[in-house]
């Protein structure tokens, strides 16, 4: 059995506010806490942000970013969330399937690369899938080791009224997917 100490739970809370579109100039913006007991508790919490210009036929070119907004001390040691920027291009194919990739950097010099994609697999599920990794600035070695960050996630979304094939249209759908370790990297002070 596990003890208290060696016991670890993550929660993560999105919320904010965004503009769908059809076409034309699409954005929003969003807050993500990170709730982890690593030891003691710690809350991080960043603003996300998006926008892009859409095309009538599903292309969409853009810009994201995610700045930390705290820091927080647990064992003597201070931690706070990646500042991420990346460019992306987004297609949605027009069967509810859309595909992002992006790539960019973080204010420590570092190259982040990531994708994600969500496809129906019927009228009520559909699957999410998206990684970010942080390639860091530092040579091979532990150094490295310890500044690389990684996130890969496999997510079955369950869509309320049927809509997972329908969904694609909809003006009212999520912009931001909620918050997990590849959207809040965290990293030492």
């Amino acid at each position: 059995t596990l003890t208290s100490a060696e016991d670890r739970s993550q929660q993560f809370v999105t919320a904010g506010l965004f503009r769908r579109v059809n076409t034309g100039l699409q954005f929003g913006v969003v807050w993500d806490l990170l709730s982890d007991d690593l030891g003691t508790n710690i809350d991080l919490q960043q603003i996300r942000s998006e926008f892009s210009l859409k095309s009538p036929r599903g292309h969409e070119i853009g810009f994201w970013s995610a700045a930390s907004t705290n820091s927080s001390m647990s064992g003597g040691v201070t931690y706070e969330t990646v500042n991420q920027y990346a460019a992306f291009y987004r297609r949605n194919f027009g069967n509810s399937c859309e595909a992002r990739f992006w790539g960019g950097g973080t204010d420590d010099s570092e190259v982040i690369v990531g994708a994600e994609f969500s496809a129906p697999l019927s009228d009520r599920w559909s699957v999410r899938s998206a990684f970010n990794y942080l390639i860091t600035d530092n040579a091979n070695g532990p150094a490295a080791v310890q500044e690389e960050s990684w996130n890969i996630g496999i997510s079955m979304v369950w869509h309320l009224g049927r809509n997972a094939r329908s969904g694609c249209r909809s003006p009212f759908r999520p912009l931001f997917s909620v918050a997990d370790n590849g959207w809040m990297f965290v990293d030492r002070q």
